[in-house]
């Protein structure tokens, strides 16, 4: 009698979490990603192409580096949003002294 009523709650709890993440905000993001990612690829013959995809990689690698050295701010309580306006700046002034012919460690260098 009592494993039946495990098993019946380990049941029921396991259609509760499911039924949870049915109707949960995750569960429709994750359905209009695959609905926008299906639209995309239908549009364009290079959208799964190993170029687009290591090109989206690099650049969300990119942005992931930044997101974590944000998360140790936001965690320590130092809040700050104005590092999209340091990365522009620091973009600009590398762009510059690579134009102008600065060795690129030096330029590196210079923009830390």
């Amino acid at each position: 009698m009592n494993n039946t009523r495990s098993q019946s709650d380990r049941r029921n709890s396991a259609k509760l979490i499911l039924k949870n993440f049915f109707l949960s905000r995750q569960f429709l993001l994750i359905i209009v990603i695959i609905i926008i990612v299906s639209m995309t690829a239908s549009q364009s013959d290079a959208f799964f192409t190993m170029a687009n995809i290591s090109g989206v990689l690099f650049y969300f690698s990119v942005y992931s580096i930044i997101a974590m050295g944000l998360l140790v701010l936001f965690i320590s309580g130092g809040f700050d949003m104005s590092i999209g306006t340091h990365l522009s700046f620091i973009g600009v002034i590398l762009g510059i002294l690579l134009g102008n012919k600065v060795p690129v460690p030096l330029a590196i260098l210079i923009t830390k």
